[in-house]
């Protein structure tokens, strides 16, 4: 998270955050729901993307780039995707992602396969990232909200953990000093909760 500590820092952040020139970058854990729909994942083929990364030597994927449009639905706190971009509520949702790791981990009592995922996020939308994902066919470990997955393990009646939070960490955030020009990099690997 960057403060700004006068009206001319402010000012400039703002300028960066519309330009697109502060870049953040996430880690999440999701679920595998469909191994098909994974390989296609894998195998697909893609335009050539580079983002600053220290994953690059772990990477099983390259980058993948991902566009949706997004509705907020503010009444009920969710975002759903349209296919119909002309819809007046929408708005582009874009993102790139790519799989480092494939992992499998007791969740609910349940073994479930899940991937180590980064996420490169280009615009800024509305819980963009746990939307995106679960309409890819992998939804973040720990998100009641979009995982179906969860709303299974209550409709069974079983107790669903609450001492997690959604598998998601912003660990990079990169932006230009308002005053020096200076290119700023702060990276923070997530050692907690999901992450351990």
């Amino acid at each position: 998270m960057v403060f700004a500590k006068t009206p001319y820092a402010l000012k400039d952040l703002n300028k960066q955050i519309q330009n697109k020139k502060i870049s953040k970058s996430y880690l999440a854990i999701t679920m595998i729901h469909q191994e098909k729909k994974l390989q296609e994942i894998i195998h697909k083929k893609n335009e050539r993307i580079r983002h600053n990364s220290i994953y690059d030597d772990i990477a099983m994927t390259p980058w993948i780039k991902q566009k949706d449009y997004l509705v907020k639905n503010s009444r009920d706190n969710i975002s759903y995707i349209t296919h119909n971009k002309d819809d007046k509520d929408a708005k582009l949702a874009e993102l790139d992602y790519r799989i480092l790791d494939i992992i499998d981990r007791e969740i609910e009592k349940d073994i479930i396969n899940t991937c180590m995922i980064e996420v490169y996020l280009i615009t800024g939308r509305h819980h963009q990232i746990r939307v995106q994902m679960s309409e890819l066919g992998l939804p973040l470990v720990g998100d009641k909200k979009y995982n179906n997955f969860y709303k299974e393990v209550d409709k069974n009646n079983k107790e669903i953990e609450s001492n997690r939070c959604i598998a998601l960490y912003s660990y990079r955030l990169e932006f230009t000093h308002p005053k020096t020009k200076k290119k700023l990099e702060f990276i923070c690997e997530p050692k907690q909760g999901w992450f351990e």
